[in-house]
């Protein structure tokens, strides 16, 4: 997610990296991202999901749009029930 002012969530490391859900594909090089927590959280801006056997929160607020490059290697995917779920929340956090 690179350097962040303000409240916006850090990565980690010296390229502060994130896990990052790639929420839709805006063009063939940019999308938009919504970052990752291992970190338990409660709001209407963060979404429970699972992937690979662990538990994450989808941080809904800082949604971002990215380009491609800042992509370093997947983790995997989630499932289409949590997938619907983001999906959902997103669209009642931003009034769809």
């Amino acid at each position: 997610m690179g350097v962040n002012l303000g409240e916006k969530i850090f990565g980690k490391g010296l390229k502060f990296t994130r896990p990052v859900l790639i929420f839709k594909k805006l063009t063939s090089n940019s999308f938009l991202g919504l970052p990752l927590t291992s970190q338990e959280k409660t709001g209407t801006w963060y979404v429970k999901i699972k992937q690979g056997g662990k538990t994450n929160w989808v941080i809904l607020n800082q949604a971002r749009i990215l380009d491609k490059k800042r992509l370093t290697n997947r983790i995997g995917v989630i499932g289409d029930t949590d997938f619907q779920k983001v999906k959902q929340n997103f669209l009642d956090f931003f009034g769809s």
